[in-house]
């Protein structure tokens, strides 16, 4: 099984977008099965995203950067810490104002999504008339926008 330690020269973009290039270059002459090719590199993006959230890995990482410095680095890639994921939370804050405008978003995002709903299933052409203003004005049903992609789901053991 390769390792990452067989990696021993720099990694940079351009060995990145080389690399991408050799990964793919069986699939698009076609010597590989498209299914099994995607599979296996959706298999190898989970295990590294694994790897990257370990709390040991990244506790081991961020100690032998610490050795350096503020920042290290390792054939031409610099590391540092960084905070990622800042989150706040208000709920301990007692504010009376903040309380009070969670409720009115909550009501407004509330009306939003009624009126969402409402303009994806509206007649095209529907006439109506703004209460507020007096205006007769003419409607059309949102419209549907996606982008076609796949999923790949891998069974749990």
């Amino acid at each position: 099984m390769t390792t990452l330690q067989k990696i021993d020269s720099p990694i940079t973009k351009a060995d990145q977008c080389r690399w991408a290039a050799d990964l793919a270059r069986p699939l698009m002459e076609g010597e590989v099965d498209p299914l099994e090719f995607i599979t296996k590199l959706k298999g190898l993006q989970a295990a590294l995203s694994e790897v990257e959230k370990n709390k040991e890995v990244r506790d081991l990482v961020l100690q032998e950067i610490s050795k350096h410095g503020k920042e290290a680095s390792w054939h031409g890639a610099r590391l540092s810490p960084r905070e990622v994921g800042v989150k706040y939370d208000y709920s301990q804050c007692n504010d009376p104002i903040y309380a009070r405008l969670l409720d009115e978003k909550a009501a407004l995002d509330a009306q939003l999504k009624e009126r969402e709903s409402f303009l994806k299933s509206v007649p095209a052409g529907t006439t109506l008339l703004d209460p507020e203003t007096g205006e007769v004005y003419e409607l059309y049903p949102a419209v549907r926008m996606a982008t076609e992609s796949y999923a790949v789901t891998f069974k749990k053991e």
